[in-house]
């Protein structure tokens, strides 16, 4: 009988490290399940090695406790759960105490997992690249760094930190790359920043974020949705849904609001939670603006109700060029929710948002441009509604995560022993079409 775990066993296995993990409600979390169910779908044994779930507030969910190691079975995926000292999303120092804690008990738990073919990091934060670093020798096994942030740099864009401590961590992420087997990203300008950097061009691979269509168009109708969420009925609801952290400018929202408060048709809303949410709220109290409300993170089976119940998306980034290089995962929800957008961007988020026709694009932070283009939609509904079909169709066709899924398969396919993908190749699995 082949040893569980063992060099001989036929089925390929990947471990995924990240500290972020479903049931958070976050675009790492949802990436990495809608990937690793499909692996698993496609022949793969699946572990991933995590924390228990905290995210965004620190504190554990319901039904979970931050246990030195507990183990469950979520979608055919074997999900490793490991204490760390948790912290909400903001500030600094317990948030690192919380990176710190994490690698110490992931490179002290990897002998609760069994022997991977691959391993695959996917960061920010940086120090699960190093987990992961620490793993592949441990297993003697190749690893894949995902990278989804030019992180650290978009560190120094949000003013979080800078100095000596930040020279040192950008210097760890060269090695990190230039150790890493492969490495995945999520946007071609983020492949042109590490090819500029000096790291080796055909290593690098870009698997864009992507959707599940199926989970997000006619799911709920808009009035049954807005019923359901007890949202007005009768009003142009203009919604920010997602991470309310410090990347996303998210004080132009609030802006907005405050400039549209004499449109009386006009309503906002923000669903999510973050290191902005308790500024821009207590600003939005302070303006004592009644056309805007807040409501806390949701788990994401939800989005799409919440999006159902929205006449636009929006999108916010701040005025950085490093978030020139992004392409928020939120755009592919509202597209598929057969949604306009207006979004505040520049970069690859533009070019993609218009390249798909899917919605309208301003400055970074520029209110006014916002507010005269949620106007013109609330005005042309024929318009708006126009943009919400073409966006649903070219993101269905162009981003849809079956194939995003496969692709990423495939860079990880690479680095699997001779052996195992003969045998695995001998059933009949081809990553490429695993999900027909």
């Amino acid at each position: 009988m082949t040893e569980f775990g063992s060099k001989s066993h036929r089925r390929p296995r990947a471990l995924i490290i990240s500290d972020r993990f479903t049931p958070e409600v976050s675009a790492a979390s949802t990436r990495l399940h809608s990937h690793a169910k499909r692996w698993v779908k496609s022949g793969w044994d699946v572990d991933v090695l995590t924390c228990a779930p905290n995210f965004p507030r620190g504190k554990v969910f319901p039904g979970y406790k931050n246990r030195l190691y507990q183990r469950e079975l979520l979608d055919g995926i074997t999900v490793h759960r490991i204490w760390s000292y948790m912290a909400p999303n903001r500030g600094k120092f317990r948030r690192l105490l919380d990176y710190f804690s994490f690698n110490v008990s992931a490179r002290a738990s990897l002998k609760m997992v069994p022997r991977p073919d691959v391993i695959l990091a996917s960061s920010p934060p940086i120090n699960v690249a190093w987990i992961a670093q620490a793993a592949a020798r441990h297993f003697g096994v190749p690893w894949v760094f995902e990278v989804r942030d030019l992180w650290p740099a978009s560190i120094r864009a949000v003013g979080i930190s800078k100095g000596y401590l930040l020279q040192f961590v950008e210097r760890q992420e060269l090695a990190l790359y230039k150790d890493a087997a492969s490495i995945i990203v999520l946007t071609d300008a983020f492949k042109l920043d590490l090819k500029q950097r000096g790291v080796q061009d055909s290593k690098i691979y870009v698997v864009t974020n992507s959707v599940e269509p199926e989970n997000f168009l006619y799911t709920y109708s808009r009035d049954q949705a807005r019923h359901n969420l007890g949202l007005p009925i009768d009003k142009f609801i203009v919604g920010f849904v997602g991470t309310v952290g410090l990347a996303q400018g998210a004080s132009t929202f609030v802006s907005v609001a405050a400039a549209l408060q004499h449109r009386t048709d006009i309503y906002f809303v923000v669903v999510g939670e973050g290191a902005e949410r308790s500024i821009i709220e207590k600003a939005a109290i302070d303006m004592k603006l009644t056309n805007i409300e807040f409501r806390d993170f949701v788990a994401h089976e939800k989005v799409p109700e919440i999006l159902s119940a929205l006449d636009v998306g929006a999108v916010l980034l701040k005025d950085d060029p490093v978030f020139e290089t992004v392409i928020p995962s939120k755009i592919f929800e509202i597209m598929a929710a057969r949604r306009p957008i207006v979004a505040a961007v520049r970069g690859q988020a533009k070019h993609v948002i218009e390249a798909l026709g899917g919605g309208v694009c301003v400055a970074p932070e520029d209110a006014e441009a916002f507010s005269q283009a949620i106007l013109t939609l609330a005005e042309d509904i024929p318009y708006a509604s126009d943009l919400g079909r073409a966006g649903c169709l070219a993101v269905t066709e162009k981003y849809n995560r079956d194939k995003l899924a496969a692709d990423a398969l495939n860079v990880l396919r690479e680095h699997v022993d001779k052996n195992v993908q003969a045998d695995y190749f001998s059933r009949g699995i081809y990553a490429a079409d695993m999900f027909q």
